[in-house]
């Protein structure tokens, strides 16, 4: 077992029925209308990498999020169908990580327009 913060894990998928390491590791949980703070065993891992190939292993393997691998492409449509089909308990999840997906795009695309015209003025 690994101590809270060296499990490698970006995903918080809980450990109920793995095989491999684990870690307890403090998480906010929302049930029955309110959130609480517990302690929880979630799949631990030795890199990042060996996190996110997991997680895509995981999200393939179980039937309930066929529609999200169903997105085409689309993030937030992803997202939304992860949190449809239960993965996460804070009622708000989609919203949260929609609006990290949308602050991402438009960073990206204030960096090429700032790009291009940079090009366009060296010119």
């Amino acid at each position: 077992s690994h101590r809270p913060g060296q499990s490698q894990s970006v995903d918080g998928i809980k450990s109920h029925g793995w095989s491999g390491e684990v870690a307890h590791s403090p998480t906010l949980e929302y049930e029955d209308g309110a959130f609480s703070r517990r302690v929880e065993p979630f799949r631990a891992y030795a890199s990042p990498q060996d996190a996110v190939a997991d997680f895509a292993d995981f999200i393939a393997s179980q039937p309930r999020y066929r529609q999200a691998l169903q997105s085409d492409g689309d993030p937030v449509k992803f997202v939304r169908a992860l949190h449809a089909a239960g993965y996460a308990t804070d009622p708000r999840y989609g919203d949260k990580l929609e609006k990290l997906i949308s602050s991402a795009a438009i960073e990206q695309a204030a960096r090429g327009t700032s790009s291009m015209t940079n090009a366009k003025l060296s010119t």
